[in-house]
């Protein structure tokens, strides 16, 4: 019910591809994470011992991992990449209504912020939101950046290696580079290719079956 409906509603502000348009910037109400807010300090005689206590600076760096983990949510839908987008949905922890609801303000708040920001913009500042995210996580930023995802990505499906495939895809919600350089890849390789198997393998993909 989740995440196929999702995508099956998204209407051209947020079909998978580099077109749409999200907002980066999660306002409030649309932070999926922790969001600490007035009376939750601890008080009085609940402090178990110097530095332990959650000062300003631990509120920020909640506040920022909320952030990321929505930009995460918003990439992956975004770039139509459901494998990423069903692993953030799982790292939140939460029970399966409250995927449902953050999957649903995930829908909402792309369609919203599709129409107000350029698709370009969106993704700069999505991009930079992810950085946030906890130690561990991997981001594609830059054409630079993907050239060894990519390297990694096309040596796995040489070696027929399906779980570095999913892997790769489930940490880069936002696959633009990715595609760019593997696309260049492709480019390179293609006139040591012979003409005739080419044209059998085009003709095999046109003639695959729709899912």
């Amino acid at each position: 019910m989740r995440t196929p409906t999702l995508v099956a509603d998204a209407g051209p502000e947020t079909r998978a591809g580099a077109d749409s348009g999200t907002d980066a910037d999660s306002g409030p109400g649309t932070e999926f994470g922790p969001h600490p807010g007035p009376g939750t300090d601890s008080g009085p005689g609940t402090d178990s011992g110097p530095g332990t206590d959650s000062g300003p600076d631990d509120e920020a760096v909640a506040v920022a991992v909320a952030k990321a983990r929505a930009a995460q949510l918003l990439l992956a839908f975004r770039h139509g990449n459901q494998l990423a987008f069903d692993a953030a949905l799982s790292g939140l922890g939460c029970d399966e209504r409250t995927k449902d609801l953050v999957a649903a303000l995930t829908w909402v708040a792309s369609d919203s912020v599709g129409r107000a920001y350029q698709p370009a913009v969106a993704d700069r500042v999505l991009g930079r939101l992810a950085l946030r995210a906890p130690a561990g996580e991997r981001w594609v930023h830059t054409d630079e950046d993907a050239a060894p995802d990519v390297v990694r990505l096309l040596t796995a499906v040489d070696e027929q290696d399906e779980e570095t495939v999913r892997e790769l895809v489930r940490a880069t919600p936002d696959t633009t580079f990715v595609l760019g350089k593997l696309v260049q890849a492709v480019a390179l390789l293609l006139p040591a290719v012979p003409r005739p198997y080419l044209r059998r393998v085009l003709a095999e993909l046109t003639t695959e079956p729709r899912p």
